[in-house]
């Protein structure tokens, strides 16, 4: 009997860059831990570029996979681990940490509960409704878009000391979360661009350019990750919209 229904280095290699995925993920909400332990601001910084590069990973183990001929269902639903773990769970614990400090437990909670909540449901009806896994298209707002715009935003607006959000970033963040709790678990039909190799190189190198930016210390890492924000609120909300017209 075999230990994994995966054989040989094509069904192996896609699965590899789906566990970087899984590791960038894990390794986000470990980071969250440190700095709320520590006090310090850079590891969760750190936590939300982390989820950046779950994003990359998560984007092309698919793209490995048909380019090799290495498509597998253990790598399909071993990705769909991936997605819940680095795109719902780490990015609500990224919410908790930064908002609410000095609220009672149960209401900090709530809306990284909801987002957990809706980020499941969300993928167990991927996981039941959809036989093309995405590539014709999605029900419902991708869990990715959310935990995009969690890490950037907290990322862009951390304050100099410590790493609790201004107020009314806060209200923006949990706006933006409460929409996204809906949107997923919506019957609205979003497309999946960043399966095609035109659209998800130029997205990549948008994430990398971000990151050399920061890098660098540039004064254009604010402007370029708001228009990262800007391009997803387009995804988001835009689409829909033109798309009912």
């Amino acid at each position: 009997m075999k230990l994994f229904p995966v054989s040989g280095w094509r069904q192996w290699l896609p699965c590899l860059v789906t566990l970087l995925a899984l590791f960038s993920g894990f390794l986000s909400i470990i980071f969250v831990f440190h700095g709320m332990v520590t006090g310090e601001q850079e590891p969760v910084a750190t936590a939300c570029l982390l989820i950046y590069f779950a994003w990359i990973f998560d984007s092309v183990d698919g793209a490995v996979a048909r380019w090799v001929k290495g498509t597998s269902a253990f790598g399909a639903e071993l990705d769909t681990f991936v997605d819940f773990l680095s795109f719902s769970i780490a990015p609500a614990i990224l919410v908790f940490a930064v908002t609410l400090p000095g609220e009672q437990l149960a209401l900090r909670a709530l809306f990284p509960a909801l987002m957990t909540a809706s980020g499941a449901m969300r993928l167990s009806k991927f996981r039941v409704m959809d036989a093309e896994r995405g590539l014709k298209g999605y029900t419902g707002l991708p869990v990715t878009l959310i935990a995009g715009f969690v890490a950037m935003w907290i990322f862009l607006l951390l304050p100099e000391e410590g790493f609790t959000l201004p107020a009314w970033a806060q209200g923006v963040l949990f706006l933006n979360v409460a929409a996204a709790i809906i949107l997923q678990v919506s019957d609205i039909h979003y497309p999946a661009p960043t399966k095609k190799p035109a659209v998800m190189i130029p997205v990549i190198l948008l994430i990398l350019v971000f990151v050399l930016l920061w890098w660098f210390d540039s004064p254009w890492t604010f402007w370029w990750g708001i228009g990262m924000v800007v391009l997803g609120y387009g995804y988001s909300l835009v689409y829909p919209l033109l798309r009912k017209r």
